[in-house]
């Protein structure tokens, strides 16, 4: 890995900053980006060879996707899952098409872990995708995660 950023305070600046790192999810091991970031967003794409096929969008809260841009309607009427593991495809809208790679939906999820959710308190929501390549298992580990992606990301976490 280029440089690896393990320090909180840091890995929030450097979100914030566009930089794309690689974290353990509620789910599974992420390659990771501030969604309000287009450059970001655009950078996690490509690292993962990614056309038509959007990632996760992960918060602390519906209204977090909703300062975003997601209508808070949609959230309103798939909270009862949250905080959880499911994640919801809602309809995007236009201000959100650098997400969406013209799906026109997007898939979001508030996690159930809540350290992950206190973390997004302070990062805004996350774009995340799997760690690994196309058509290789996912990472399970730090280890695999920083194999597949070490070199390209500023932070595993």
């Amino acid at each position: 890995m280029s440089q690896v950023v393990i320090d909180r305070m840091a890995v929030l600046a450097a979100l914030k900053n566009g930089a794309v790192g690689i974290m353990a999810t509620d789910t599974i091991y992420g390659v990771v980006v501030c969604a309000a970031h287009k450059a970001a967003v655009a950078r996690l794409y490509e690292l993962k060879h990614r056309k038509n096929k959007p990632g996760t969008i992960i918060a602390a809260s519906i209204h977090d996707l909703a300062r975003l841009g997601i209508p808070l309607r949609y959230m309103r009427a798939v909270e009862q899952y949250w905080p959880g593991s499911i994640s919801i495809v809602v309809p995007s809208v236009p201000a959100l098409r650098y997400l969406d790679q013209g799906k026109g939906s997007l898939a979001v999820r508030v996690p159930a872990d809540k350290s992950l959710r206190e973390f997004l308190m302070q990062t805004g929501p996350l774009l995340t995708s799997s760690a690994n390549h196309p058509a290789e298992a996912p990472a399970t580990t730090h280890e695999q995660a920083q194999n597949y992606f070490g070199e390209e990301c500023r932070f595993l976490r």
